[in-house]
């Protein structure tokens, strides 16, 4: 079955298979592959996917390149991206996460946005969010990352201002 669509079921349950585009009400997946999922409710175990928008989210043991989805549950998994209404990492780490309401348990993320967040052993290089809870560390928050970027700008247009006055161009 490897490259073929799945679509038009109420559930699609896929184990050890690789497939195109997956469109259902349920999917569920287990040591599978797929490159697009549509669903209202997506199940992997130990699989992965290029693509997936559902309502629902669960990943155990396995990842994604996209996730969009209502409630994102990550566990012992990764993803380049999430995006969500509600994010839940354990063990599991994304290049970017965004959302309203995100927990991470013994996580990572590159740049991390959240209205709200609930961590427990967090890293994460950038960080904006409202209220934090819990231990995060973070290379960058939103005031260093707006002095990084002051600094920057000052020194650029103070190399700009001596090349002017050295070469005599504009």
């Amino acid at each position: 079955m490897a490259g073929e669509e799945v679509s038009g079921e109420e559930l699609a349950a896929l184990e050890d298979e690789l497939v195109g585009d997956v469109t259902a009400n349920s999917v569920k997946m287990t040591q599978s592959g797929a490159q697009t999922i549509k669903a209202q409710e997506v199940r992997l175990h130990q699989s992965g996917a290029q693509s997936i928008e559902a309502e629902k989210v669960t990943i155990q043991q396995g990842g994604a390149q996209y996730i969009q989805g209502g409630e994102v549950n990550l566990s012992q998994g990764g993803a380049l991206v999430v995006r969500g209404e509600r994010i839940a990492l354990e063990r599991s780490g994304a290049l970017v996460l965004s959302g309203q309401e995100v927990e991470v348990n013994q996580g990572g993320a590159g740049v991390l946005v959240a209205g709200k967040i609930k961590a427990d052993e967090v890293r994460s290089i950038f960080i904006a969010s409202g209220p934090i809870e819990g231990s995060v560390t973070t290379m960058l928050d939103q005031k260093s990352a707006l002095a990084l970027g002051a600094a920057l700008g000052a020194s650029l247009a103070f190399i700009y201002a001596l090349r002017s006055i050295f070469t005599g161009r504009d």
